[in-house]
Parts: structure tokens; C-alpha cells; sequence
């Protein structure tokens, strides 16, 4: 809603802007260059100031189906934090910061993540700002200073993934892991930091080309998980993405394939069984 407010602000300042454009044209002759100069720019910038407003106003919504997921459930809390939610199940020694896919509801993610946390590693969903991440790349770094875990790994989806390992990259210190979905890094991962990279093979979205190049940059010990029949957007629950492909895997195989491979490369510490996913 707030965005719908914002946008019609925004338009009511474009209308009010061409009108006053308009009024000086037709008194062009009594204004100075610069004036019309100014009056141009003025114009163009609540042009482009509407177009972008419009652009960030709309993004992929969560399905509703994953606001149970938002809720205490089973063994794991859900707790609000400075910039999100906290997934918070039996585990204690390792937290993951998550940060969403562009212009993607974070709460998309939520199953997935309640699933993560059940398994024994504590999950922090980032809430960026005009669900952008490269608005907010450094969100882990808050979530660092007030929580004490022994270990943290950074992960993300598409661009939430490159801007986690643009973080982990410049913080080799603080972060023991990294887990891209459908992401790539585009600076050099520390051998330190182990590396779990999983996408899809019906995944349309991804740039393979960037993806494949992007593998100089991984440590030497990298894992790399590729889902037969996954695509782009079923790591989270927000339907069909633009420019995606068609999945022949279940979301929920893709979300289960996904977990289990996280747990395998990183430990949880427990044995719960596995929760269930919405269809």
C-alpha cells in the first residue's frame, strides 16, 4: 500500500510538473534560456522520478500460503529482528543471514528458511529496502554486532546471492560460509570460506555465461549442487518469474533438495525430521 500511496504522489508531482512546463512554453518567449533550461530538467527528472517509482512499486508478492510460516511453529520461533525476521530453531553454534532475490517479497522465502532452522541452523531474512539488496549489502554486518554465533554463513538468491558474496568476499574473518542459489560471485571467495553454489537446470533468469566465468572466483573445495528440472523462482514462493523457465521439479522437491544439501555441507547438529512444505 505504501507503494501504491508513494507512486501517486509522485504521478500527482509529474502532472503538476508538465502543467507549469507546459504554461512556460507557451510563454516561452518572455523566458530566458536558462529558465526554459531549467524548466526542461525540471520535467525530465519527475519523468524519470515516476518511471522508476512505478518500476520499484511493483515486485513478486508472497504466496499467502507462507504466513504460517511466519509464526512460532514446532521447534522453531520466529522472532523480528533490526532488519527481519529470525528463524529460530534447536541449533546454536550456526546462523545464516539470508538476503532475497531483486524486487522479490522476503517472505517468500520463509518456508524454506522455517524448514533450515528446524534442521538445526538458525536462519536471519534480511527485509531490504525496495526489496533491492544492493540497497542494503552490508545488512549481515548489523546482524553480526547483536547476535553472538560461532559460525555464519551468508547466502542469498540471484542478486541477494551476488551481494552476499560481494559481503562475504570483503569479510573473510567473520564468515565461514557461503550458499548461492541461482547466484554467482563476482569477486574472489577466501579458501576459508566453504562454498555450497545450487541452481536449477529449467533456470532461464540466471546469465550462464556470467555464472560459468564467475567460477574463477570460487575456493578450490567448492560444491556445486545443479537441480534436475529447477528453475529460477522456486526457490522461493512467489510464482512464475519474468524470463524464467518451466520447472518439472516440485517447488517442494526443489526447496527439500536445497535444504538437504545445505545440511550436508555445513552440519546441523540435530536430527528432526523434515517439515512440510506447501504445495
Amino acid at each position: 500500500m505504501k507503494y501504491i500511496v508513494f507512486c501517486v504522489l509522485v504521478a500527482l508531482l509529474c502532472i503538476s510538473a508538465a502543467a507549469l512546463a507546459t504554461k512556460a512554453v507557451n510563454r516561452k518567449r518572455s523566458l530566458s534560456r536558462t529558465a526554459r533550461a531549467l524548466v526542461c530538467i525540471l520535467f525530465t527528472s519527475c519523468f524519470l522520478l515516476g518511471a522508476g517509482s512505478g518500476y520499484l512499486a511493483f515486485y513478486y508478492r508472497a504466496d499467502p500460503a507462507v504466513q504460517q510460516y511466519l509464526q512460532d511453529s514446532g521447534s522453531v520461533t520466529v522472532q523480528q529482528t533490526i532488519n527481519g525476521s529470525l528463524f529460530d530453531g534447536p541449533g546454536k553454534e550456526k546462523a545464516m543471514v539470508f538476503y532475497p532475490g531483486a524486487k522479490v517479497d522476503s517472505a517468500a522465502y520463509a518456508p524454506m528458511l522455517s524448514h533450515l532452522a528446524a534442521r538445526g541452523i538458525d536462519v536471519f531474512l534480511v527485509r531490504m529496502p525496495m526489496h533491492l539488496a544492493f540497497l542494503n549489502p552490508d545488512a549481515a554486518a548489523e546482524l553480526m554486532a547483536a547476535y553472538d554465533y560461532p559460525q555464519w554463513i551468508l547466502a542469498g538468491h540471484s542478486l541477494g546471492g551476488v551481494m552476499a558474496a560481494r559481503f562475504a568476499a570483503s569479510h573473510p574473518k567473520n564468515v565461514q560460509g557461503l550458499v548461492l542459489l541461482a547466484a554467482y560471485p563476482t569477486q574472489d571467495i577466501s579458501p576459508s570460506i566453504k562454498l555450497l553454489s545450487i541452481y536449477g537446470t529449467n533456470d532461464a533468469h540466471m546469465n550462464k555465461s556470467a555464472y560459468a566465468a564467475s567460477k574463477a572466483h570460487w575456493p578450490q573445495d567448492a560444491r556445486e549442487l545443479v537441480l534436475q528440472g529447477g528453475n529460477h523462482a522456486q526457490f522461493g514462493y512467489y510464482g512464475m518469474q519474468k524470463y524464467d523457465g518451466v520447472a518439472t521439479l516440485p517447488a517442494p522437491d526443489q526447496q527439500q533438495q536445497t535444504v538437504d544439501a545445505i545440511i550436508e555441507s555445513f552440519g546441523s547438529g540435530t536430527s528432526l525430521p523434515h517439515m512440510t512444505l506447501p504445495d
